[in-house]
């Protein structure tokens, strides 16, 4: 398909004006509509599971998790996930932010999740900033790319795991980081 440039603007106020118009019946026929109120996120609609961070030692504390990813709703989704299983997590969007708290807290996260890319800092500074401030830090990496297809400069992830990835692989994969400490 070829685009005339000078017909171009004319096009997309022609699309403007007839969507405009099609909304407007769209909207007409929908007032007569009656809301339907949807069910609230309770503890009810979640299915009960095992607590894995309290199952692995009664008298600790459960896991303190950092995740970061520059995607919010990748984070939250970690968050979800592992709080529903028992662990302490907190979120970040940025390494360098993810980085400093790391140097502030004491005693800091026994796991952080990170994808491989970012555009705040690259993997492998942030993988070696991190392990020069914990060196027992376990890291976990969650990535669409295939692990073959990933480059480290010196200091490499304890485990990796593509994504997409079912909750239940999400959460096997925590629980063998976590165990290998």
């Amino acid at each position: 398909m070829r685009i005339r440039f000078k017909a171009f603007p004319f096009a997309l106020a022609y699309a403007a004006q007839t969507f405009d118009r099609r909304f407007r019946i769209f909207k007409h026929t929908c007032t007569s509509l009656v809301p339907v109120p949807l069910p609230r996120w309770s503890e009810d609609l979640v299915p009960q599971q095992t607590h894995l961070a309290a199952a692995a030692s009664p008298t600790s504390q459960p896991a303190s998790i950092y995740a970061v990813d520059d995607v919010p709703g990748l984070t939250d989704l970690y968050k979800s996930l592992l709080e529903a299983t028992g662990y302490v997590v907190r979120t970040f969007n940025h390494r360098m932010k993810a980085l400093a708290a790391l140097k502030a807290d004491r005693p800091g996260p026994a796991l952080l999740i990170t994808n491989y890319l970012g555009r705040s800092m690259p993997v492998s500074d942030f993988i070696q900033g991190c392990r020069a401030v914990d060196p027992s830090l376990r890291i976990l990496m969650a990535s669409g790319f295939d692990q073959s297809e990933m480059r480290f400069s010196q200091v490499k992830p304890d485990r990796f795991i593509q994504k997409p990835f079912t909750p239940e692989e999400f959460h096997q994969a925590v629980k063998d980081v976590l165990a290998a400490a």
